[in-house]
C-alpha cells in the first residue's frame, strides 16, 4: 500500500512528525497522511469500501466461482503456498478455495476457522464469535441512546490459530511440533 499513516500523540513534537513525513515520503516513496491518535485508523475506514466493493462485484457477476478455478489453474509452478485474506467473496467461496488448494497440493494459511474446518491447512485470525459479541454490545449502546459517531472503532482482541494434521498428511507437509504446540486447536 502506498500510504503511511502518521499518528502523533500528545507527546509528539512537530519536528518528529515532520521528520516522519520526510522519511516516509523521501526514503520509502509513500504518501503520508496524519490521523488523530485514537482507536481505529484510516486503513480501517478504507477497508470498508473495499469490502463493499467485493459484495457489489459478486452481485454484478464480475467475480465468480469459475474465476477461482481459473486463477488456481493458471498459477505458475513457482507458487508453493497460498495466503488467503478475508473478504466477503473469499468467505462465500471458502470451500472451493480450500478444495483448489488441496487439488494443487498447496499448503494454505487462511483467515478464519471455517477454512480449516473445510480442509485448509492453517488458520490464524480473529475469533469471529467474539466479533459478533462485540457487535451486539455496540447495538445495545446505540439502542440505549449512544451516538454511533461517538463510539470508538474497535480492533479484534481475541485471535485463534488452528492446524489441520489430516490436510498436512494429504498434501505431504509436516507441521513442526513447536507450531502445533501453539495451536488453539489441532484437527487430527
Amino acid at each position: 500500500m502506498p500510504l503511511v499513516e502518521i499518528i502523533p500523540c500528545e507527546l509528539s513534537s512537530d519536528e518528529t512528525v515532520s521528520r516522519a513525513r520526510e522519511f516516509a515520503s523521501d526514503q520509502l516513496g509513500k504518501t503520508t497522511i496524519t490521523a488523530k491518535d485514537r482507536a481505529g485508523f484510516v486503513v480501517n475506514a478504507l477497508l470498508i469500501p473495499y469490502l463493499l466493493a467485493a459484495i457489489r462485484m459478486a452481485d454484478a457477476g464480475l467475480a465468480s466461482a469459475a474465476d477461482i478455478d481459473k486463477g488456481f489453474a493458471t498459477l505458475p509452478r513457482s507458487v508453493n503456498a497460498v495466503l488467503v485474506t478475508m473478504n466477503p467473496l473469499v468467505t462465500l467461496h471458502s470451500k472451493q478455495i480450500v478444495e483448489q488448494a488441496l487439488k494443487h497440493r498447496l499448503p494454505g494459511m487462511y483467515p478464519t476457522r471455517q477454512f480449516v474446518e473445510e480442509g485448509g491447512l492453517l488458520a490464524y485470525g480473529p475469533l469471529i464469535s467474539d466479533l459478533y459479541r462485540r457487535a451486539a454490545i455496540y447495538v445495545d449502546k446505540i439502542l440505549n441512546g449512544a451516538k454511533p459517531a461517538d463510539l470508538p472503532i474497535e480492533q479484534p482482541t481475541k485471535f485463534e490459530f488452528l492446524a489441520n494434521l489430516k490436510t498436512a498428511r494429504q498434501i505431504g507437509v509436516t507441521i513442526p511440533p513447536n507450531v502445533l504446540a501453539r495451536a488453539d486447536q489441532v484437527i487430527r
